[in-house]
């Protein structure tokens, strides 16, 4: 007895994937995920920035209006240090209550550039006219935003 076995013709279906594709696949989605990721990084240092200076803001309108109210029978002013604002009672700094310190969380006042050429000023009783006006820079990383304080007591 001869068998003859048949041959049989197995063809490739193309089911799966290559390793090749794989590959591909994962450098792509890594390329992307660092796109990703450094653009967040820029939307949180602003984000950090924005909200540092609306602290200083808000400081400088709290010390002006405790300063117009006649909190304490006394002017209220404004320090400036690297990384705080702090409100004291008075006209200078030394020597001064403190009133209230507020931090910066991430950004750094990096200029100050008052027309008494220091870092604190007072607004006056009832005008609440400062003592000093003029521009304050706050940095973030890549990012600043100048705050200017004017003649009139009032910030931009």
């Amino acid at each position: 007895m001869i068998f003859k076995f048949k041959k049989q013709n197995y063809k490739k279906t193309g089911v799966g994937f290559t390793t090749l594709e794989l590959i591909m696949v994962v450098a792509v989605l890594f390329i992307l995920g660092v796109i990703s990721i450094s653009g967040m990084s820029s939307i949180s240092n602003k984000s950090y920035l924005s909200s540092d200076v609306e602290v200083v803001k808000s400081a400088l309108l709290k010390a002006r209006t405790m300063s117009i109210n006649g909190i304490g029978g006394t002017e209220h002013g404004i320090y400036l240090a690297s990384t705080s604002v702090t409100i004291f009672q008075g006209t200078n700094v030394v020597g001064a209550t403190t009133d209230s310190v507020y931090n910066l969380s991430h950004g750094v006042i990096s200029s100050v550039s008052l027309s008494n050429a220091t870092t604190s000023f007072y607004f006056s009783k009832i005008t609440g006219n400062p003592s000093a006006f003029g521009n304050l820079v706050l940095s973030e990383k890549n990012a600043s935003t100048t705050i200017t304080v004017y003649a009139s007591g009032l910030s931009e």
